[in-house]
């Protein structure tokens, strides 16, 4: 989406936002989690997109190629909806990422061998996981 035209957003109970802000001190920003400012979370969204956020760093700087482009990570019900997934997506309570970058399927392999929480791949188009299980959800794994 083109750049929003303030470079912040009000979020509910957490106060107003700015897109180019760092989520947890990295380089992933509230910009690349709420599509550029398109969609609004809630304070409990915003503090499972903080979890998850910890996570992708994590395996940013371990797979060492710099940052992901981010394909989806929180959704409101509409975008949910248009991107054809259902209402149990844990993109909707933002805790999950889509990513993707050149040579992900070793970063695919070690998720689905050891990650506690959801990952799934579309072969050559993205990765997703997400921590399903820090909301007492279990480990899933699917393909698309």
């Amino acid at each position: 989406p083109p750049p929003h035209p303030t470079g912040a957003i009000q979020v509910p109970d957490w106060g107003e936002v700015k897109l180019s802000d760092s989520i947890v001190g990295g380089i992933y920003t509230w910009a690349d989690a709420t599509k550029n400012g398109t969609r609004i979370p809630t304070k409990a969204i915003m503090q499972r997109i903080v979890s998850v956020a910890v996570h992708v760093e994590t395996y940013t700087e371990k797979v060492g190629k710099g940052k992901w482009r981010i394909n989806s990570w929180y959704r409101d019900p509409v975008a949910n909806s248009n991107a054809g997934s259902g209402p149990g997506s844990r993109h909707l309570a933002g805790d999950a990422v889509d990513v993707s970058f050149s040579g992900m399927n070793g970063l695919y392999e070690e998720l689905n061998n050891s990650w506690p929480g959801g990952v799934a791949i579309k072969p050559g188009v993205f990765i997703h996981f997400d921590t399903r299980h820090e909301v007492g959800k279990g480990r899933a794994r699917w393909n698309y």
